[in-house]
């Protein structure tokens, strides 16, 4: 669900050439009856836990090759962490809760958009232009006022050269001593490593608790590295541009109605266990037997789940450890986009409580304009668990700061506080130093227990493109068997 507001696109104002080329799974789309019930899966059984886009698309590939599928969600919902918010906008306009951008090297996901004959925004046809604003400390200023008076640019294009150089070892020789050493240092020491300081290290650090939802100091160098490196070549014009048009939420329910197979909602799975006849679910008061298991959920919502089996140390150590950040996304709608009327973007970044902001809306007609709130890592945690009085109250007022005027425009806002949220508990994987070396053991084998979820995928963590490409890899673990 990674979204970040002010990336690196904006901090570096430059586009570079060259693409990324991924070796992927390619998506069994289903055709006819035949087609269905002729696959690998022919005869076996497959329960599903947890309806995100994970699950969703491991349930879709399964069901297409044979498989008999039950999908459990605990939520009265499906999409998880795709979550499209409508109600209570006027007007027919509508904020991604979560999940909210398709960059162009997010393959597994534009294949989907094309098989389910979806449209999307492109924010660079939209024409979404202007300026950008900054708040530091208390101070306004514009984005461009900044960048010009403090080699921000320059600091940038720096800093994400050295995490580049960092990376370039780990598809190499001796990948395994340099990923630890990595993996013992944060991004925050690459920082004082650069000597990067003033306002260039306060962008560079918001921009970095935007994008993984924990502070610097909080964050493994070595996950940074490799979630940047399928980037390095990517034109900042191919990142976070995409939107699906009319919600990403169109992609999930797709999916669901694409499903042969069962789908049980409002069951919280209370138990796991396996042995040589199969699998056993329990999930509010009902059990559920089938020949394999896919755990498609958050890890702190498969904390909560009493799994009868034991696990390798490895998997074990990486489902208990393995840190989450945290994000809280406002949506406020205006009676009219005062951010345009001043000639720019909606985009903010302060040190306020109301983080980072963006229209959510540049790509949806009407003179309204839903803007989004992106607190996140303290701020966001602190946002989830305030009371919503409070919590809409300090958003709204740093609106007012970033575009004023705009508080007095006011009408509907929504709040998605995703660590307080019972079935995920935090907004993507974000590993601290010493946790991310861990993460390969979370796409073993469980005899016949595989997980899913982005914080599983090897190259876009945090993303619906790793939580989509996880899904598969799942799927294919168990018909591969």
């Amino acid at each position: 669900m990674r979204t970040e507001g002010l990336t690196r696109r904006a901090l570096l104002g430059t586009a570079t050439a060259g693409a990324v080329a991924l070796a992927l799974p390619q998506l069994r789309c289903g055709g006819g009856e035949d087609e269905r019930s002729g696959g690998r899966g022919a005869g076996s059984s497959v329960i599903v836990v947890g309806a995100g886009l994970a699950g969703l698309v491991a349930a879709d590939l399964l069901g297409s090759e044979g498989a008999e599928v039950t999908l459990i969600e605990a939520r009265e919902r499906l999409g998880g962490r795709v979550f499209t918010v409508r109600s209570p906008f006027a007007g027919g306009q509508i904020a991604e809760g979560g999940g909210e951008y398709i960059d162009a090297v997010h393959t597994v996901m534009l294949e989907l958009v094309e098989r389910f004959e979806l449209e999307l925004d492109d924010l660079n046809a939209v024409g979404a232009e202007g300026d950008g604003v900054v708040i530091r400390p208390g101070r306004r200023r514009l984005y461009e006022e900044v960048a010009a008076t403090s080699g921000v640019e320059a600091e940038t294009e720096r800093f994400y050269e050295a995490i580049y150089e960092l990376a370039r070892p780990l598809g190499g020789a001796g990948a395994g001593r340099a990923a630890a050493e990595l993996d013992a240092s944060s991004a925050a020491d690459l920082l004082d490593r650069l000597g990067i300081s003033g306002d260039a290290r306060f962008l560079l650090e918001q921009d970095l608790v935007g994008g993984y939802t924990v502070e610097p100091e909080r964050l493994s160098l070595l996950f940074l590295a490799s979630a940047e490196r399928p980037y390095e070549e990517v034109p900042d014009r191919d990142i976070e541009t995409l939107r699906i048009n009319g919600g990403n939420d169109q992609l999930t329910t797709a999916l669901a109605e694409d499903l042969e197979g069962e789908i049980v909602t409002g069951s919280p799975v209370d138990s796991v266990t396996q042995g040589s006849g199969g699998v056993t679910v329990e999930a509010a008061g009902r059990s559920y037997r089938a020949d394999a298991c896919v755990l498609a959920l958050p890890l702190p919502a498969l904390r909560e789940i009493e799994i009868g089996f034991a696990a390798p140390p490895a998997v074990e150590r990486a489902v208990l450890r393995t840190s989450y950040g945290a994000v809280t996304k406002t949506l406020m709608q205006f009676a009219t986009r005062t951010w345009s009327e001043e000639g720019l973007a909606g985009y903010g970044l302060t040190d306020l409580p109301v983080g980072i902001t963006w229209d959510a809306t540049d790509a949806q007609p009407g003179e309204r304009g839903i803007l989004i709130s992106y607190a996140a890592a303290a701020a966001g945690l602190e946002a989830a668990f305030a009371p919503l009085g409070p919590a809409r109250a300090a958003a709204v007022s740093g609106a007012e700061a970033l575009f004023p005027g705009s508080a007095a425009e006011l009408g509907a806002v929504a709040r998605v506080p995703w660590p307080a949220e019972p079935f995920t508990g935090g907004s993507y994987v974000a590993p601290a130093p010493g946790e991310a070396l861990g993460l390969a053991a979370l796409r073993r084998r469980v005899g016949r227990v595989v997980l899913a979820g982005e914080h599983t995928d090897a190259l876009f963590p945090g993303y619906m493109e790793g939580a989509a490409r996880s899904g598969l890899r799942a799927a294919e673990q168990l018909l591969g068997a």
